[in-house]
């Protein structure tokens, strides 16, 4: 359960999900169309306060390798000194580029390979795309080059969650 005011970055116009419990949460999204609490671009979230933690769900393989350190920077930057981040990204260990579907996504859409891979994206919505792709080991050394410690990496289904503190 999570405690206090947390960031809900890339949130797409869905809540936490019910795990994360009852807290202050505080959605942030680059498309206006998700009617976000701040309308704002993840490399740049401008004066947007502090906050216990930052939520990332299905977010940070929509960046390029060498915009990360940007977005993991504005991350630590609006995080209080004791705050933590959450990264849940899509775990591509041992996926197969194919149209064979494996999991059905939680907005109900049928998920493959291929979608794993290289993103859904659309010609209304070109933010769906993927640019970077992560296994366990890799999510975690991208949060230790990116000044996070006490870093826990747990897989979720077809998903790979990293629990991090700021440094």
């Amino acid at each position: 359960m999570l405690k206090g005011k947390v960031l809900h970055v890339g949130s797409g116009g869905a809540d936490l999900p019910e795990w994360c419990g009852k807290c202050d949460e505080v959605k942030l999204d680059i498309d206006p169309r998700c009617n976000p609490d701040i309308l704002a671009d993840i490399m740049d979230m401008g004066e947007i306060g502090k906050y216990d933690v930052v939520f990332s769900s299905h977010v940070i393989e929509h960046f390029y390798e060498f915009q990360l350190e940007k977005v993991f920077s504005e991350f630590r930057r609006v995080l209080n000194d004791d705050g933590y981040v959450i990264v849940v990204v899509p775990d591509l260990e041992g996926v197969e580029a194919t149209e064979e579907v494996l999991y059905i996504s939680y907005f109900g859409v049928p998920i493959t390979g291929l979608d794993m891979i290289y993103g859904i994206p659309s010609e209304e919505n070109l933010y769906m795309a993927h640019h970077t792709g992560f296994t366990a080991p890799k999510l975690e050394k991208c949060l230790i080059n990116n000044g996070f410690k006490e870093i826990v990496i747990k897989p979720i289904y077809r998903s790979i969650i990293g629990i991090a503190k700021k440094c």
